[in-house]
């Protein structure tokens, strides 16, 4: 039933579901899902998802993107 919560999930849908309402802020959703991929298992099944690692990737290249040349560009022996 669309919209109907249950008080104790129990299937993988409704846990799911339940975690995705309890991480509707962005700053709870940051810390939460770095503790997660702090677990190996964690980590390789969200890595193994290519559009999971290619959002990662990319937010990983925003940050270098914005302080400037990376060492390919500067480095004569990169690339």
């Amino acid at each position: 039933m669309v919209g109907w919560k249950v008080d104790s999930p129990e299937s993988v849908l409704e846990k799911v579901e339940a975690i995705h309402d309890l991480a509707a802020d962005d700053a709870v959703t940051a810390v939460v899902t770095t503790d997660f991929l702090r677990r190996p298992a964690v980590a390789s099944k969200a890595m193994a998802d290519d559009t999971a690692r290619h959002t990662v990737n990319e937010a990983q290249s925003l940050p270098m993107r914005a302080t400037g040349p990376g060492i390919s560009d500067v480095h004569p022996y990169s690339g």
